[in-house]
């Protein structure tokens, strides 16, 4: 039941924009990446402003965030931005009544009364959270000159000026907000834990020594900080988040290479699955910040693709059992594995998709004083110069239809038999309805659709593009769509017929009619 009422809160959050569009966490169709960007672009925005500005990252820590939630103020945050009355008190219901015991050396406590906290593993648990700390974004945002984000409970707030005490002074107000928003919702900040990073590569006339100055005490800059697994230099460089990464994929392959011994039995398929599941994602993750997509125009960027060629090849070697001198792209070749700069230039390119791309630059004049390129910026740049001048964006939304919507009833027989038998039965009980036969079909690489309906004379037809921008899966939707639209003009036209009976070869294509997910295609 908590993942119904999770997924309708989602819903109402999403549709009717309950929550700050900052927060990245937690929700459909944003990761870690989009919060990522969202702070390197106004870093790199920053940058660009007159004679260039310093953007300072300030990293809070909320100790045992979901343990201390405050079950009165979280309903009073969930009315506050409009969820519905009947919601509210089935979450005040879910969250009341909760009991623990301590177990120690034997010796078992009386159970007690729990008034603060959620059941961490609740698909509901993050969601609640969301609505929880949404005024703390809120509050440290109200400066022109900050940007605070959110994923779930990792806050980050940046501020840029011209100068690092001026970012400082920001900063401090912007914590005094939060100091408030703590006081008012039992949350107790880990001040030890809070990071502090300038980022500017203007080091000579910038002082990036400068502290920030708390209730708490002083928090010294670091060169570098670590949000969401990514560590962040103050030039952007990312040289020791690559060497991280480097370390971390080594010990993967050290274990893969512990795996192939032969007492394992472990085969080489067995292991590139492994290869692909682990090391891959830990190489990839964040490249789209990391790689800056344009390889031949920078040198360093070309030794950090050789340094992760090299991690595939290590891999590849340990898999295929290859010579050391082994070619590199003879061992992609042979363990079929997608080689590096290719596997970046895809993750880039989707990421870019679910991202979006960066705002267009209103002026030439605008553009030419941006001196400073952001990794969203280069990436589109990039496809700009790959002459792909007619890419443009589908906006996705989160849900197609609401949770509780019903969709059509559906048949899929087991064999092509019952099919046909199933037919004939709907034929002779659904006289009174229309009737409509689509298809979807890919010949000599070109994808189509179609729908006829015997019963009103009436047929449809799409092209739908070459194999290289569409699939025969795209066709059968399409299809469907297009039986809807012979549907919606018989019933313009005056017919009020008792049912619309829809008849398609694809089981997939049924499915996603009856619960269609996160595609327009299938709206």
């Amino acid at each position: 039941m908590d993942a119904i009422i999770a997924t309708r809160l989602s819903y109402i959050a999403e549709t009717y924009q309950l929550l700050p569009a900052t927060h990245k966490g937690g929700r459909k169709l944003r990761s870690t990446e989009h919060a990522l960007h969202y702070i390197i672009d106004r870093i790199y925005d920053a940058w660009n402003k007159g004679g260039g500005m310093v953007a300072s990252l300030l990293l809070l820590d909320v100790s045992g965030a979901f343990d201390n939630i405050s079950h009165r103020r979280l309903l009073h945050n969930l009315r506050k931005r409009r969820v519905d009355e009947k919601t509210v008190r089935w979450i005040a219901s879910f969250l009341g009544e909760r009991q623990t015991e301590f177990s120690i050396d034997g010796f078992q406590s009386e159970p007690y009364k729990l008034t603060t906290g959620e059941p961490q593993g609740s698909p509901l648990s993050p969601i609640l959270y969301l609505f929880y700390n949404a005024d703390l974004l809120d509050r440290c945002s109200q400066d022109e000159n900050t940007a605070a984000t959110g994923f779930i409970d990792d806050v980050a707030i940046l501020a840029w000026a011209n100068t690092t005490e001026e970012t400082c002074t920001l900063l401090q107000a912007a914590l005094r907000e939060a100091e408030d928003w703590a006081s008012s919702h039992a949350s107790v900040f880990a001040p030890d834990r809070f990071q502090l990073t300038h980022f500017t590569r203007a080091t000579s006339r910038i002082d990036t020594s400068t502290p920030l100055q708390t209730r708490w005490g002083v928090i010294k800059p670091k060169p570098t900080c670590k949000y969401l697994g990514v560590t962040m230099d103050s030039k952007l460089r990312w040289r020791q988040h690559i060497d991280e990464m480097e370390r971390k994929v080594s010990k993967t392959i050290a274990a893969l290479s512990c795996l192939g011994n032969s007492a394992w039995e472990v085969r080489t398929k067995e292991m590139r699955t492994i290869y692909r599941g682990v090391a891959m994602p830990q190489m990839m993750y964040a490249c789209s910040a990391w790689s800056n997509a344009g390889w031949p125009d920078n040198g360093y960027t070309q030794k950090t693709l050789r340094k992760v060629q090299s991690l595939q090849g290590r891999a590849a070697r340990v898999m295929s059992g290859a010579y050391k001198a082994t070619s590199l792209r003879a061992l992609d070749v042979e363990m079929h594995l997608l080689p590096i700069e290719q596997q970046i230039w895809k993750h880039n390119i989707e990421a870019l998709d679910r991202i979006g791309a960066p705002p267009m630059r209103p002026t030439r004049q605008a553009q030419r004083r941006r001196t400073k390129t952001s990794p969203r910026e280069a990436i589109q740049k990039t496809i700009h110069d790959r002459e792909v001048n007619n890419w443009t964006q589908e906006q996705i939304d989160p849900f197609v239809a609401p949770p509780w919507w019903q969709g059509p009833q559906t048949y899929i027989e087991e064999t092509a038999e019952k099919a046909r038998k199933k037919h004939l039965d709907l034929l002779r009980q659904g006289k009174a309805a229309i009737h409509i036969y689509t298809d979807g079909s890919g010949i000599n690489g070109q994808i189509g659709a179609a729908a006829v309906s015997p019963t009103i004379q009436q047929t449809r037809s799409s092209f739908m593009g070459t194999e290289n921008v569409s699939t025969v899966y795209a066709g059968e939707l399409q299809g469907i769509s297009l039986a809807l639209d012979i549907a919606q003009q018989d019933r313009v036209e005056g017919y009020r017929r008792s049912k619309v009976i829809i008849y398609t070869d694809n089981q997939a294509a049924i499915r996603s009619s009856a619960r269609p997910k996160g595609t327009k295609l299938a709206d």
